[in-house]
């Protein structure tokens, strides 16, 4: 079985209490977020995270907190970074995850990890998406975003439409709270998968 070059996670909404109708459950978010970074420290790769890292735009300290503990012990124990874009449950003009050394905003910025570049998005509603998408370099190999796809969520409001892009790269998404793996054709009429 081959090494993974990273590990990618989206919608993590830590809080110390994500469960509204069940007060007494408490720290789940948090203990797998642990648990992520402990499976990207045995591995020594870095983690990438699309979107809704926190649940909510001002979440406690102690969650922020939380979050800067564990981004620094995976540099710390395994020289690693966590990569990151915002999503709409968190997205600030300054984002909480940059408080931590340990890791990088990829917002309109393209890094390369092992021989594939990836480019980030945060949310964007639909209104404004268009003029982003076209930002994407084309030489991408993975799109990192937090968007809701047409072509893949077929419930509730979207951002976006795979045919609106046209570098031909994959798309790693959050926001659908599923796992899934899409077929589709780019604005440029090319083969991707999201």
């Amino acid at each position: 079985m081959k090494k993974p070059i990273f590990a990618f996670s989206a919608d993590t909404h830590l809080d110390i209490n994500n469960w509204a109708k069940k007060p007494e459950l408490r720290g789940d978010s948090m203990a797998s977020f642990s648990q992520l970074i402990d499976f990207c420290i045995d591995r020594k790769i870095p983690l990438i995270l699309g979107g809704d890292i926190f649940d909510k735009q001002n979440p406690g300290p102690e969650v922020v907190q939380f979050f800067i503990k564990e981004a620094n012990r995976l540099k710390d124990s395994a020289n690693q970074t966590v990569y990151f874009v915002q999503g709409d449950h968190d997205k600030r003009t300054v984002p909480w995850c940059l408080l931590s050394p340990s890791t990088e905003w990829l917002d309109h910025k393209k890094v390369k990890i092992g021989k594939f570049k990836f480019y980030g998005l945060d949310f964007y509603p639909r209104s404004q998406i268009g003029e982003h998408l076209e930002d994407i370099p084309k030489d991408t190999d993975f799109l990192v975003t937090h968007l809701a796809w047409s072509d893949i969520q077929n419930i509730g409001a979207t951002n976006a439409d795979i045919s609106m892009i046209l570098a031909e790269c994959d798309i790693l998404a959050g926001d659908w709270h599923t796992h899934k793996i899409y077929e589709s054709t780019n604005g440029a009429g090319k083969k991707i998968k999201a």
